[in-house]
């Protein structure tokens, strides 16, 4: 039953905030993991400013798999 609920819980997308706190060594930890290339972050689509509604209904119709970046200038 366990494995039954471990497949469904991958197959429903959950969209979720997540509010933290961080310090000045949690920002270190990122920075070096970005620089040894070990930080990943999806990009799904990327959209100029001028276009922020389109992203907006594009990621409230479930959105792109990824990251939802906005651009300026």
């Amino acid at each position: 039953m366990a494995t039954a609920r471990r497949r469904f819980s991958l197959a429903v997308r959950i969209a979720r905030s997540v509010f933290c706190r961080v310090d000045r060594a949690d920002l270190t930890v990122l920075v070096e993991l970005a620089e040894a290339g070990k930080l990943h972050i999806r990009i799904g689509a990327t959209y100029p400013l001028e276009h922020a509604a389109e992203a907006q209904r594009a990621l409230a119709a479930g959105g792109p798999p990824g990251k939802i970046v906005i651009t300026i200038g």
